[in-house]
């Protein structure tokens, strides 16, 4: 097998339609100022076997450098040992050009339980460490299953008193109701004081090129609570930012907001709806897990590994 660095039409002409919309050159091409590098990676025997683009930050190689998570496309299918010939090639490469470590942050499990497996298993024989295990939270879509049956206990009371307060769920279309939306985030994460990464600008320059859905809760007239998600494949979709405003939290909007996104994904027929993880750098946030789980989220874990040169 051999190592190709290759220009990022190239690389989307051969790994063809993407399983992950973040393998994409489209979205490395619009997120490659936030790395130093953008590198187009394809491992080759006999025929093309892997793709990956990852980004260099401080002579850092680090995979994802602007993504939730990242994992090699799997143009065609690999062997246990070939992942591992892959990595070791890409580590070569790594020393010879004076890196100094190389991180992945791999999907959960449930996006591609087999390979994500594999590839985990040979960066732990590669001698790459966990630095971190995030807890990962999705709705497995049924359609057999209406949305009230998977609640804990607690959550059906708060759905209940969401559902008498005069809520109204809108799917945004246009530009001003979806900066709306982006505001309600704002707002949450501010007084919350958790991170908020993507600009509206990032935001906007991010939808023109996947598919997405932007929802409001509003209640006479005001936007309470707010869901940004994007197409990862057509199988999963994944809630960016999702969060209410202050002054609302008796009412419950949040759990109204839960329950409409997840019927809209059933509706739809995709398999899970990607909610994300509740832990900072692997630290939980318990409230929020708790959240999660009480309204019917699955969990999952998140690894992220890292190799060091120097």
């Amino acid at each position: 097998m051999v190592l190709e660095i290759v220009d990022g039409k190239t690389y989307q002409k051969i790994i063809g339609d993407y399983k992950y919309f973040y393998n994409s050159m489209a979205f490395h091409e619009l997120n490659r100022k936030k790395a130093d590098e953008v590198l187009f990676f394809l491992f080759k025997g006999k025929h093309y076997k892997m793709g990956i683009a990852g980004g260099v930050i401080n002579q850092e190689l680090q995979f994802p450098y602007s993504a939730p998570f990242a994992m090699p496309e799997i143009i065609r299918e690999s062997r246990l040992g070939e992942m591992e010939e892959a990595i070791q090639l890409l580590d070569t490469y790594a020393q010879t050009n004076k890196m100094a470590s190389v991180t992945f942050r791999l999907p959960p499990f449930f996006y591609d339980e087999s390979n994500i497996s594999k590839m985990q298993t040979v960066l732990l024989n590669e001698e790459y460490q966990i630095q971190e295990c995030d807890l990962n939270f999705q709705f497995y879509m049924n359609n057999q299953v209406q949305y009230i049956d998977i609640l804990q206990r607690n959550a059906k009371k708060n759905l209940q008193r969401a559902q008498g307060a005069d809520f109204d769920f809108v799917k945004c279309i246009g530009e001003i109701e979806k900066k709306r939306a982006y505001q309600v985030i704002q707002k949450n994460r501010c007084r919350k004081g958790y991170p908020l990464r993507m600009s509206w600008e990032q935001v906007q320059e991010t939808i023109r090129i996947t598919e997405h859905d932007i929802f409001l809760l509003n209640k006479k007239g005001k936007d309470v609570a707010a869901a940004i998600v994007f197409c990862v494949n057509k199988d999963v979709y994944q809630v960016i930012y999702w969060g209410d405003i202050d002054g609302y939290s008796e009412e419950r909007p949040m759990n109204l907001l839960a329950e409409n996104v997840y019927e809209f994904y059933q509706q739809k027929g995709i398999h899970v709806l990607d909610i994300g993880p509740s832990t900072e750098n692997g630290v939980p946030n318990y409230g929020l897990c708790d959240f999660k789980e009480s309204i019917g989220c699955q969990c999952s874990s998140k690894y992220t590994l890292k190799k060091f040169f120097q």
